[in-house]
C-alpha cells in the first residue's frame, strides 16, 4: 500500500501589480506632503530612511487608495474562508529609504494584532522583500545545518522573497517575520504599509 502524504499547513503570500500611475502619483504627493509636516518621522524596523506616523484612511488619496484595493484584500481573506467579509484598514504608513537604507526583520504583531499586512511599491529600483519560514523546524534538523538540499521548495526553504516593481501590492500573514534588503539605487524607494483585518 502506498504512503500518503498530506500537505496540513500552509502561509500564503499574494503579489498583484495594480498598475494605476494616477493612483501612485496621488500617493506620492500624499508623502511628500505628510514627510513635509514631520521631517523627523520614527524608527521602528527601519535602519536608516524615513517612516511615517501611522495614518488613518481619511485623507481622499487613502481613501482612494482603499476602494481601488478593496477587492484583492477580500480575493486573500477568502483563502482562509472568511466569506462576504469586510476588509478594514487599521493603519497606514509610508516609509521612504534612501540609498542603503533598509528594514531589518520583524513582524506586525503587537498589543492589537491585525489579521493581515500588506506593502505597496509606489517607487522602487531594487531591494528585495524577504519573508521566514514560520515552521522552525530549520533551526533544530542536522541535515539543514549540513548541506543544501539539490533544489529549493516550500517544505526545505527557510526564506521566500519577492523582487517588487512600482505597483506591486504584496499582501501577507500579519505575524510571519520578514525583512527588506538595503536600497542599492540612488532614486529613494517608497513604499506605503497597512495593516488590515476582517469586520
Amino acid at each position: 500500500m502506498k504512503a500518503t502524504t498530506n500537505i496540513i499547513f500552509a502561509t500564503p503570500i499574494c503579489k498583484v501589480n495594480l498598475n494605476n500611475k494616477k493612483l501612485i502619483k496621488e500617493l506620492l504627493g500624499h508623502c511628500k506632503k505628510i514627510q513635509n509636516k514631520n521631517k523627523k518621522g520614527r524608527i521602528v524596523s527601519n535602519l536608516g530612511g524615513w517612516q511615517s506616523d501611522v495614518l488613518q484612511v481619511k485623507d481622499k488619496p487613502l481613501v482612494n487608495f482603499q476602494r481601488y484595493i478593496n477587492n484583492h484584500l477580500k480575493d486573500f481573506s477568502e483563502v482562509y474562508e472568511y466569506f462576504n467579509e469586510i476588509p478594514r484598514i487599521d493603519a497606514l504608513w509610508y516609509n521612504v529609504n534612501k540609498t542603503k537604507d533598509a528594514n531589518n526583520t520583524h513582524n506586525h504583531a503587537g498589543i492589537s494584532t491585525p489579521d493581515f499586512s500588506a506593502v505597496f511599491y509606489l517607487k522602487i529600483d531594487g531591494g528585495k522583500i524577504h519573508f521566514s519560514n514560520p515552521d522552525p523546524y530549520h533551526n533544530f534538523m542536522p541535515t539543514f545545518k549540513r548541506k543544501n538540499p539539490g533544489s529549493w521548495n516550500p517544505f526545505n526553504s527557510a526564506e521566500y522573497y519577492i523582487d517588487p516593481k512600482p505597483g506591486d501590492l504584496i499582501i501577507f500573514p500579519s505575524t510571519i517575520m520578514h525583512w527588506v534588503e538595503p536600497n542599492p539605487s540612488k532614486d529613494d524607494r517608497i513604499t506605503l504599509a497597512f495593516n488590515w483585518s476582517i469586520e
